[in-house]
C-alpha cells in the first residue's frame, strides 16, 4: 500500500530527525512490508518477524498456486469434490 508506505517513511524521518543514531533498526512483521523500503532508504538494519504459524506460511505458499477462479467453480459441482485439486495432492475439493 502506497499510502501507508509514504506515511510510515514520513514517520520515520521525523523519528530520526529527533532521535538521530538512537533508532538501531526497523523491526516488522507480514503486515508492514512496505517497513523494508523505509529501511533501506533510510540505511537501517530490519528484521521481520512473523507473528503467524508455520502452517499458516505453507497455506499461503500452497495457495498461492491455486487458480482462485476455477477453483470456485470447481467446488460447486458435486462431482469435483471428491477429486484431488490439481498439481496440489492429496489436497481435495470436498468441504
Amino acid at each position: 500500500n502506497k499510502t501507508s508506505e509514504a506515511s510510515f517513511k514520513d514517520s520515520m524521518a521525523q523519528l530520526l530527525l529527533q532521535q538521530g543514531s538512537d533508532i538501531a533498526c526497523i523491526i516488522y512483521d507480514d503486515f508492514m512490508y512496505f517497513s523494508e523500503a523505509a529501511a533501506k532508504e533510510f540505511k537501517l538494519p530490519s528484521v521481520s518477524i512473523s507473528n503467524v504459524s508455520a502452517t499458516h506460511q505453507v497455506c499461503g505458499c500452497i495457495l498461492s498456486k491455486v487458480n482462485a477462479e476455477k477453483f470456485l467453480v470447481d467446488i460447486k459441482d458435486p462431482e469435483v469434490r471428491d477429486k484431488v485439486v490439481e498439481n496440489l495432492h492429496p489436497l481435495r475439493y470436498k468441504h
